[in-house]
């Protein structure tokens, strides 16, 4: 019977049994590793979809057992060229490094072989707490930070927050659940500059998954009245996905930049971040490339700016085991771009 479970245990065996090692990038660093692990992935996909990076919790992972998924993740790594030489458990730590996936297993990898002028170990971390994509947004901000800093003769150099360049000498990688800021540019490792990133990887506004989430501000009126009207249409069958647009421009700004003491300065919405310098010696400004349909940019929350056209937050809610919108249960309700909103045959209320 070919199960989801069945044809992944093939592909498992067909990836294992392959002896070809495809040639590493030149330069390697945590973002190479991962990019070196999603190029050989083309060979290894599910339904049309890439299994790299996958939370191992969804499908086509929910019913392989705990070892099968770690031979999946492993197969993954060995495929692109490295060799796993340990495995960090839940919540673990290795010497200075992590703590890790809060649920899953992390993999300390080498080059297959050995490399020359390679001496570090890299980490691949396979689950939720970070995304693949946005891990290697940060790996790219924290080397353009280093490469900056050795260029201004290892001083602190100057990033603009959207109203000042502030001195910076160090990237923190933060977020997961409930965290607003995904990094943040540290002096004298005190907080300088948050960032939010967000990875539209096709130039879409459909690559996000969402501004936020609306549990706590469920009592807000509009909030409230839009749970209310999905309620109704799955009562009475006008559709699986509703959305509707946002009135309150306070509710929009939250969602975007985050509530009173969490907000974030810069949204980074694009590919790969950079470091540009602005032609004064030691001064910087913050740049993103941007997909192929367009979509994306630098925001800095000085400026007011809610993202419009794509990004343009809307109330969205879709079915999902486990969530709960107000009081109906198995629906998640968000704050999404409308173009999110609209891509998933969602039916306006």
């Amino acid at each position: 019977m070919r199960t989801q479970a069945n044809i992944l245990r093939h592909l498992i065996r067909e990836m294992l049994e392959t002896d070809e090692t495809p040639a590493l990038a030149g330069r390697m660093t945590n973002a190479s590793v991962y990019r070196d692990i999603e190029r050989v992935q083309d060979i290894f996909k599910f339904n049309g979809t890439r299994l790299t990076l996958r939370d191992p919790s969804t499908r086509p992972f929910a019913k392989i057992a705990p070892e099968e998924i770690e031979q999946v993740l492993t197969g993954m790594i060995e495929q692109a060229g490295y060799e796993v030489i340990g495995i960090v458990p839940p919540r673990g730590t290795d010497g200075d490094s992590g703590p890790f996936s809060s649920m899953y297993n992390a993999f300390k990898v080498i080059p297959k072989g050995g490399r020359s002028g390679v001496s570090r170990h890299f980490y691949v971390v396979f689950g939720f707490k970070y995304s693949a994509a946005e891990s290697i947004q940060f790996e790219a901000i924290r080397e353009g930070l280093i490469k900056a800093i050795a260029e201004n003769e290892g001083n602190p150099i100057s990033v603009w927050n959207g109203a000042q360049f502030v001195e910076v000498d160090d990237a923190d990688r933060i977020g997961g659940k409930g965290e607003k800021a995904d990094v943040i540019l540290t002096r004298s490792g005190a907080p300088a500059i948050s960032i939010s990133l967000k990875n539209l990887a096709k130039g879409k506004g459909s690559d996000m998954q969402q501004w936020s989430g609306v549990s706590e501000v469920i009592t807000h009126p509009e909030v409230a009245a839009f749970a209310e009207r999905v309620k109704i249409g799955y009562r009475d069958g006008e559709g699986s996905n509703f959305w509707r647009r946002i009135n309150d421009e306070e509710l929009k700004m939250k969602a975007v930049w985050g509530p009173l003491g969490e907000t974030v300065d810069v949204i980074v919405a694009g590919t790969m971040p950079r470091l540009e310098p602005t032609g004064d010696p030691g001064m910087y400004r913050i740049d993103v490339g941007i997909g192929m349909h367009g979509t994306g940019g630098v925001f800095y929350r000085t400026d007011g700016v809610i993202p419009g056209g794509e990004l343009d937050p809307v109330f969205f809610a879709r079915k999902e085991a486990a969530k709960k919108l107000g009081t109906l249960k198995g629906v998640r309700g968000m704050i999404a771009p409308i173009a999110l909103a609209t891509s998933r045959k969602s039916t306006e209320i």
